[in-house]
């Protein structure tokens, strides 16, 4: 870093831990570089977050699939019934059985 006068920010392995690291050269009022200024901070902290996040995400989109499935489940339901009791009516009337007015709704009495 300090030969070739670049900045560098990425991950660097130190002592015995990765760190995201950013590294500048420090240079005098001539320009010519006289140290270099080094800021890390430990990666671990930031791969537990990113998986909590992960796992945050995976469970919403689980429970988001469910009750998708839950309502498409009672929709659909709300839905054949009725269906399902007008084929039957039909079925009946076809073979000559006609509903009784009882159970005809009030408006058609």
């Amino acid at each position: 870093m300090l030969e070739n006068g670049q900045p560098y920010i990425g991950r660097d392995y130190v002592v015995s831990a990765d760190y995201i690291t950013a590294y500048e050269p420090i240079r005098s009022t001539l320009g010519s570089i006289i140290g270099i200024l080094y800021v890390g901070t430990l990666e671990q902290p930031f791969i537990d977050m990113r998986n909590q996040v992960i796992l945050l995400f995976c469970v919403i989109a689980l429970l988001g699939v469910v009750v998708a499935i839950a309502i498409g489940y009672f929709l659909a339901q709300s839905i054949s019934t009725p269906i399902e009791k007008l084929a039957s009516a039909t079925q009946e009337v076809s073979e000559g059985i006609f509903p009784s007015p009882s159970i005809l709704p009030p408006k058609m009495k």
